[in-house]
């Protein structure tokens, strides 16, 4: 899905990269200033990402449990080497069916056939 929002809607796809709290985590490191404080932010970003994931899915009566915070933080890592992913390749294979989605110029038809 990554790759065709990527062909489909680039300047939405782009900006995806942020929306999960690795970036934001990682932005804590060096705002900071580095160091025992840089973690300190970092794991208090963390935190409050984490947190308000765990009240949201809390209000909702979704099930959780201690291992809930690890899967979340692996969907975040993961999410990563994923949009990367997407700006590279270009075929996807869907319902077992291998497809190109490279954009391709729009050419006008000439032939009879094409009407």
């Amino acid at each position: 899905w990554a790759r065709l929002r990527r062909v489909t809607f680039p300047l939405f796809f782009a900006p995806e990269i942020g929306t999960g709290a690795v970036i934001p985590m990682l932005a804590a490191w060096p705002a900071a200033g580095g160091g025992l404080p840089g973690l300190a932010a970092m794991l208090g970003t963390a935190a409050a990402w984490y947190g308000a994931e765990w009240r949201l899915a809390a209000r909702n009566g979704w099930p959780r449990s201690w291992r809930w915070p690890l899967a979340c933080l692996a969907r975040d890592l993961l999410f990563v080497p994923i949009w990367l992913a997407a700006w590279v390749a270009r075929d996807i294979v869907w319902r077992g069916n291998a497809m190109d989605i490279r954009t391709k110029p729009a050419r006008l038809g000439t032939d009879a056939s094409a009407a």
